[in-house]
């Protein structure tokens, strides 16, 4: 249970009211259901919380139903350490409106609501506070140049001593100071103000339907397929962008208590979807923890399917159950799941830019959303001046001294 702050003000009432429990009308454990497959959706992909992972299960669904996404022009943020702009993104074909917003972004309400539709469901991520500190410093302690001022070994503990040392003064590069506040929206002058940051949470918890949390990713995954009303075939995965040399770290108690203070809202922000996660996976009831348990079992056979490098000989045949019909799992579906973050979107980024051509739209077109404020240059008119061609005098003398060199004496 969470010790201060806004856990204290959740009922089991509220979490039953809120956004976030799917309608009446959906049940998750019958086959034909009254619910449609939600086609919009905006994945808020937060840093070093198995967001790449997530980002795989969407794309796929979107390359099958030959989706519109929302995609960075060139890299793989649709904005660096900001929210989403008009000339960072791709156009939407001629007549079309975007389905699917999955890459690297901050996120800002009226930023996204002016690019995704109003139907638009939006999905995070968030994970265990000190587990994404000590992944983000073990994956990025030897390339980003903040954090290459850590020591080779206890690089974690080094930081957490004197981490105003450490930490650049640069918040857009800081992936250890309440990263995934930041990528939510929370500004940077605002994680240690009490007030601020319990706003940002009622924002948060009303913008999004789901928050998933990385250390319970299979039961987050089942939630997302009951609220989308999609299928156990759109969420199967195979973890992505994995540490497998990760650091064991035997942290003194001084130690984790600074780290919640210097992680103050990142904790909050945890400490709050992480209650209400387990209150909405409680009221699933029994029949929950069954499909849970099918669908690991499920997970194990795929995982040894497509890593094993069966997938390109034959099809992997997945047996009828209460809740899902008999499908494939076909060298296509592994290609996909095996395909790391950056490929994926390039293949993705070039199928979409061929389909731009088809509609007949320019993948090079810059839709801006409010031309009443943009500013535009001002032209200054300089008058023609006729000057003398000016000469290299350090490339002539160097020409001249080899010229005198060669000369016969």
């Amino acid at each position: 249970m969470p010790e201060t702050g806004l856990m204290d003000k959740i009922k089991p009432s509220d979490v039953e009211n809120s956004r976030m429990q799917p309608s009446n009308k959906t049940h998750a454990y019958v086959l034909k259901t009254d619910c449609k497959e939600v086609l919009k959706v905006a994945f808020l992909k937060t840093h070093k919380t198995g967001g790449t992972t997530v980002m795989n299960v969407i794309q796929r669904f979107g390359h099958v139903r030959n989706l519109v996404f929302a995609l960075p022009r060139s890299t793989n943020y649709l904005g660096f350490g900001e929210t989403v702009t008009p000339n960072a993104i791709l156009p939407a074909p001629k007549g079309q409106s975007y389905d699917l917003l999955i890459n690297h972004v901050v996120y800002n309400r009226h930023a996204f609501r002016q690019i995704m539709p109003k139907e638009t469901v939006y999905v995070t991520i968030i994970r265990h506070p000190m587990e994404q500190f000590l992944s983000a410093i073990e994956y990025l302690k030897g390339k980003l140049g903040y954090l290459k001022k850590l020591p080779e070994n206890n690089s974690a503990s080094a930081f957490l001593r004197n981490a105003s040392y450490y930490e650049t003064k640069d918040h857009k590069w800081s992936f250890t100071n309440n990263r995934m506040s930041f990528d939510l929206g929370l500004d940077h002058t605002l994680y240690h103000d009490a007030a601020k940051v319990k706003q940002f949470i009622r924002d948060i918890d009303q913008d999004f339907k789901l928050v998933m949390i990385t250390e319970y990713m299979d039961e987050s995954l089942l939630l997302l397929k009951k609220y989308l009303c999609w299928s156990f075939r759109d969420i199967l995965y195979i973890p992505r962008n994995v540490n497998i040399k990760k650091v064991r770290y035997n942290f003194t108690s001084e130690e984790r208590k600074a780290h919640r203070t210097w992680a103050k809202a990142d904790y909050e922000l945890y400490d709050y979807f992480l209650f209400k996660f387990k209150k909405l996976v409680d009221m699933e009831g029994s029949r929950f923890t069954q499909e849970l348990r099918v669908f690991k079992t499920m997970l194990l056979s795929v995982r040894k399917f497509c890593v094993s490098g069966q997938y390109r000989h034959r099809w992997l045949k997945i047996n009828k159950t209460t809740w899902n019909e008999e499908f494939e799992v076909t060298g296509k579906d592994c290609e996909y799941m095996l395909l790391e973050e950056v490929p994926f979107l390039q293949r993705t980024r070039t199928q979409y830019i061929r389909k731009l051509r088809r509609y007949g739209t320019s993948p090079w077109i810059v839709h801006r959303f409010n031309p009443a404020k943009i500013r535009r240059p001002t032209i200054v008119r300089r008058p023609i001046m006729h000057q003398q061609p000016t000469v290299n005098r350090r490339k002539y003398s160097r020409s001249f001294n080899r010229a005198r060199l060669r000369r016969p004496r």
